[in-house]
């Protein structure tokens, strides 16, 4: 018992005109409908088993979860994307209410869909969310006079110390940098001091990047 999936999708579009579902979502709902009539179907039993697939999920609200996939992904491969001031923290995930177990098989695939669409959402704002945290961590961390000293792979490595999903301020963890930095370097100067000028008769205490790493993996 099943009609073609092409069939399906004809009549999608003839009763939902103004849903905007994503091609790879169309494909998904008609191969899972197209189980569902006689193989002789005509166009009013069709009909009949679409209509009563979107009372049990909305086809609209998919297709506003596809749009806000695809605008989410389409703003990510972006160049240079702007971070916004407040970047909000995306809500915990909200799943569609689990279906009752005399829900057809056919129903209970198409709210699993929908929960696949939900879970990429969210996923796809969390991370979103994170970059844009990043991208002001940075910025704040580069006006750091005391760190800007740190050049290269040593700069990358401290800079990778931040934890911008922390409860503790972005602020707060390059203030404690900073302090950390300046105990490196009075350590090497005092060491510089104790063993004397270099032979050159110069006594830059000012530590390398080398003696940075080699100190703060002491700590």
């Amino acid at each position: 018992m099943a009609v073609e999936a092409k069939k399906i999708k004809e009549r999608l579009k003839v009763l939902y005109p103004g849903v905007n579902l994503s091609a790879k979502r169309m494909d998904e709902l008609s191969a899972k409908l197209a189980k569902k009539p006689a193989d002789d179907a005509e166009d009013e039993a069709i009909d009949g088993v679409i209509n009563n697939a979107n009372d049990f999920i909305s086809f609209s609200d998919i297709a506003k979860d596809d749009d806000r996939v695809r605008n989410l992904e389409a703003n990510q491969r972006k160049p240079n994307d702007p971070a916004p001031t407040d970047p909000p923290t995306p809500p915990a995930p909200t799943d569609p209410p689990t279906p009752p177990e005399d829900v057809p098989a056919w129903a209970k695939a198409l709210i699993d869909a929908n929960k696949t669409v939900t879970t990429e959402l969210q996923e796809l704002k969390a991370g979103k969310v994170t970059e844009s945290k990043r991208v002001q961590a940075k910025k704040l961390y580069d006006s750091n006079e005391k760190l800007k000293s740190l050049k290269g792979e040593t700069g990358e490595k401290w800079f990778n110390r931040i934890d911008v999903d922390s409860e503790t301020p972005v602020a707060d963890q390059i203030d404690a940098l900073e302090s950390e930095l300046t105990d490196i370097t009075q350590v090497q100067a005092d060491a510089t001091s104790t063993a004397g000028a270099p032979p050159n008769g110069s006594n830059n205490s000012k530590p390398t990047d080398a003696d940075i790493d080699a100190v703060a993996a002491g700590l």
